[in-house]
């Protein structure tokens, strides 16, 4: 066994088998700098588009105390959790919003703010 048998990635495949005439034609296409035409179009990847993107905050030990201990209880990851609580804010009327943003800010910390 050598250490090309070790590799991860796959072998590449033998080039499909053309002409003379075939070949001669591409030869000529590269030297015009057009594409080959004997290689088949690279297929585009299907990627899923992405639902969520990695966000980065600061929270509080105490709130962060508090999402682990809501997310074990409950069995919701975190960042779903989150997700809720903004959709449920974002849900709320205008003036509903002010009012629970005025009675968050009653149990904020002085130096939270």
């Amino acid at each position: 066994m050598s250490l090309t048998d070790l590799k991860r990635k796959q072998q590449k495949q033998n080039p499909p088998k053309v002409s003379i005439e075939e070949f001669i034609e591409d030869a000529v296409n590269y030297a015009e700098g057009k594409p080959s035409q004997l290689q088949k179009p690279a297929k585009p990847k299907k990627t899923a588009p992405r639902k969520f993107r990695h966000a980065t905050f600061s929270l509080s030990e105490t709130s962060i105390r508090q999402l682990d201990d809501l997310a074990q209880s409950t069995g919701i990851a975190k960042s779903r959790l989150l997700r809720m609580f903004i959709h449920y804010y974002c849900d709320l009327s205008e003036p509903e919003q002010q009012e629970l943003l005025e009675q968050l800010q009653d149990l904020t910390p002085p130096s939270a703010q």
